[in-house]
């Protein structure tokens, strides 16, 4: 990952950590448009800003931007992560353990 795509997440981090959510979401809503599939690491945007939505309450297009994450990328971490508290959050324990029964080898180390 490149250093300044590093030292952007660890800031998105922090801040979400702090409980700056809303920061977050609107950060990189800012950016998303000017960005396009042809630049680096574009899909993960996506699930960066799925888990500030996560964090907002905004289960239903936080599942969105995940799954256009992974479609992506099936190995992004944070649209995994933001998917499996969407689906958490939302009560659909048996969809979340599916999700990560059937994508156990996009994530295992």
């Amino acid at each position: 990952m490149q250093l300044s795509m590093r030292i952007k997440t660890s800031s998105l981090c922090t801040l979400t950590f702090l409980n700056f959510n809303i920061l977050v979401r609107d950060s990189v809503a800012r950016v998303l448009p000017e960005w396009n599939k042809n630049l680096p690491l574009y899909n993960y945007l996506y699930g960066i800003y799925a888990f500030a939505l996560v964090e907002m309450n905004q289960h239903l297009e936080a599942e969105n931007y995940a799954k256009q994450g992974l479609d992506m990328n099936r190995r992004d971490g944070n649209a995994i992560h933001s998917l499996a508290h969407v689906y958490e959050m939302t009560g659909q324990f048996d969809k979340g353990i599916s999700f990560f029964e059937n994508t156990i080898n996009d994530w295992d180390v």
